[in-house]
């Protein structure tokens, strides 16, 4: 009998201590955080991967990730590196898994309350962007939203994200706010426009074609110059000069930097205390107008000059050639 009870006592502290340990390790699981209700972002299907890179999705899939936290806030949510440890612990095949019940089954794998799916593609310029949040337990989709960005350019695939997210969660998104594309057609072209500033003058420029424009400007200036004895009085000579100038443009109309050259036919006319007169100029020029912007552009030229002027007090006349360097920036009006 003595034998019997030492026999039955091991035996019962044997099942005791297993029956504890079942329970301990029972309770400290159901507490671990790895049991709290968890939710998974899964990457987006590429639809057109044509025209979608993997890198794209990749970003994207991330930027949801974030922005769905507000959509299920009592969630804990598994980081993308843990989804593929797990995966791949569990040999699971996640490439190609687009349909409902694969996510059902990797969510159970990820020991998941949640999985949040979706889809991009492209036709043409527009993307269509589709996410889903499927109840693992039910297998059911608890929501779903869909929405599209008409013209759009890859940089605001994040604002579709976005407004997507916003449609789960059954808040009102905001419109995708059009990105105006940079201007890259031509700068000198038929139809611009531009105020041309020159010392000690202004004019116009019109583009005949997009090598070819016209100008009308004018220039006015004081001239000082006095004689000895004779005109100490003159406060100086008041010079007209009425430009017109036909340009002819040597580079591509896409180029910041435009070479040209030029003829000119100018009226002058001038008066003082003691002369009056009038003369006539024609000149050739070669120059470079350099674009610093699509409405601003700074230019300078040289070029030789024949005048002819005469004084209609005394009939005295002269002619000769002049060399002449011009500056001036332009403004430009009109695209």
């Amino acid at each position: 009998m003595k034998l019997y009870k030492c026999r039955l006592i091991p035996l019962i502290l044997t099942v005791f201590i297993a029956f504890s340990t079942t329970k301990a390790f029972s309770q400290d699981k159901s507490a671990s955080p790895a049991s709290e209700a968890t939710a998974a972002v899964w990457d987006l299907e590429n639809l057109s991967k044509s025209t979608i890179s993997d890198e794209t999705i990749i970003a994207l899939t991330q930027h949801i990730r974030i922005k769905v936290f507000s959509i299920l806030p009592d969630y804990r949510w598994i980081e993308r590196g843990r989804i593929k440890e797990v995966l791949d612990e569990q040999k699971f095949q996640a490439s190609g898994c687009t349909d409902q019940s694969c996510a059902v089954e990797m969510g159970q794998l990820l020991g998941a309350r949640k999985m949040v799916t979706g889809s991009l593609s492209k036709t043409g310029s527009t993307y269509n962007l589709t996410l889903s949040v499927i109840d693992i337990e039910t297998g059911l989709v608890d929501k779903n939203a869909s929405e599209i960005c008409s013209d759009c350019t890859e940089s605001q695939l994040y604002q579709l994200a976005e407004k997507t997210v916003l449609a789960l969660s059954g808040r009102s998104s905001p419109q995708i706010k059009p990105v105006k594309p940079a201007y890259t057609g031509p700068l000198v072209k038929k139809g611009r426009i531009n105020l041309d500033i020159n010392f000690p003058g202004a004019g116009f420029r019109y583009f005949l074609s997009d090598k070819t424009a016209v100008e009308a400007r004018g220039q006015f200036e004081t001239v000082s110059a006095k004689v000895p004895g004779v005109d100490n009085n003159n406060k100086g000579t008041a010079v007209r000069v009425y430009e017109a100038r036909i340009y002819r443009y040597t580079a591509s109309s896409r180029s910041a930097l435009q070479p040209y050259f030029c003829l000119e036919g100018d009226y002058i006319n001038f008066n003082s205390t003691y002369s009056d007169g009038k003369g006539y100029a024609t000149g050739i020029f070669g120059g470079i107008e350099y674009f610093l912007g699509r409405g601003f552009s700074v230019q300078t030229d040289i070029g030789a000059t024949y005048i002819e002027i005469k004084d209609t007090n005394t009939a005295f006349t002269d002619s000769g050639i002049d060399y002449i360097m011009n500056f001036g920036i332009n403004i430009y009006l009109n695209k």
